[in-house]
Formats: C-alpha cells, sequence, structure tokens
C-alpha cells in the first residue's frame, strides 16, 4: 500500500508534504480531489477510477500509519466486490476510506477527511492512556475462567514484572 501513497504524493498531489499522515496534509490532498472531481459519481467513471483508487489507498494508508491501524476485506456479495476499510485497535467500526472520498465528493467542504482524522486522533490518544489498564482487566477476567487458566507455574492474572514497576499500569516507556 505504500506504493500507492508514494504514487498519490508524487503524481497527483504535489503539495503534500514529505510525510503526509497528518490533519493539515488531509485538508491538501481533499483539496485536491475536490478539484479533480466534480461529484463522487464523477470520482468513480472509468477513466478516474484508477486515480480515485489512489485517493482511496491513500486515506486508507494515512489511518494505518497515524494510528495502528491494518487493512482489511469486508464481507461483499456475489454482485459486488467486498470493500475495503481500516480496522483501528480502539475503534469498534470501520475507517471506509471509499466512503470518506464520496462523502468529502458530496459534502464539497474541504475539511471532511482531518474532521475524521481529528476525531479518530482524540479517540486513539485515550486508548492510548487506558490501554494498559485495560490489559490488566483482561488479564484478570481470563484469570477467571477457567479455560483460560495458564497451565504453566506462573499465576495467570499477573502481569508482566517491568510493568508493576510503574505503578500507573503504564507500560514501560522506550527511552
Amino acid at each position: 500500500m505504500n506504493e500507492a501513497v508514494l504514487e498519490l504524493e508524487f503524481d497527483d498531489v504535489p503539495d503534500l508534504p514529505a510525510r503526509p499522515w497528518d490533519a493539515e496534509a488531509l485538508d491538501i490532498a481533499e483539496a485536491a480531489a475536490l478539484e479533480r472531481f466534480s461529484s463522487a459519481a464523477d470520482a468513480f467513471t472509468n477513466d478516474k477510477v484508477p486515480v480515485a483508487w489512489r485517493f482511496v489507498r491513500f486515506l486508507g494508508q494515512t489511518f494505518i500509519d497515524a494510528f495502528d491501524g491494518f487493512w482489511v476485506n469486508l464481507p461483499g456479495s456475489e454482485e459486488v466486490s467486498p470493500p475495503v476499510a481500516v480496522d483501528l485497535p480502539y475503534r469498534t467500526m470501520y475507517i471506509e476510506p471509499i466512503g470518506l472520498l464520496t462523502s468529502a465528493m458530496n459534502r464539497r467542504t474541504g475539511i471532511e477527511w482531518s474532521k475524521v482524522f481529528t476525531y479518530a486522533a482524540e479517540d486513539y490518544a485515550e486508548y492510548l492512556k487506558t490501554r494498559c489498564g485495560g490489559a490488566r482487566q483482561r488479564v484478570a477476567m481470563r484469570a477467571d475462567r477457567p479455560d483460560a487458566v495458564s497451565k504453566s507455574s506462573e499465576s495467570a492474572s499477573a502481569l508482566p514484572t517491568s510493568w508493576s514497576k510503574h505503578g500507573s499500569g503504564a507500560a514501560p516507556s522506550s527511552h
């Protein structure tokens, strides 16, 4: 996927910064898409599909790189190919880059992508604050399940020793 991002960066949106993984870069890319496509339907006409797909891949990869996500294929049908989406570790709903492209083309505000990115960044910051506490809770819940108790001599409810040194449940820093 990074090849598609680099292709978009150099060919379709010349004003993107060298590392285009933030809200400002999304505004620049959205402005370029608005100039290129007059509507959502126009973005997916035969001659523009390759460019539209580069925007879709760019959008998805931006969220993946910024928030530790990964690509997934959603269930499709015999008539429709499975849509691509981005799964983020802290969300129950997927980010659907095709939907981001079409909604931006329909609304034409120039800030649709950065708004979603900003909300995702706020959720991600909260997730990072609480994820170790959540790990403690999952370990405790697993310890209560007889089928999840470790057969080793270690207690299933014990956290890794390195975590306990930090008191707050925060994972050790890499510094």
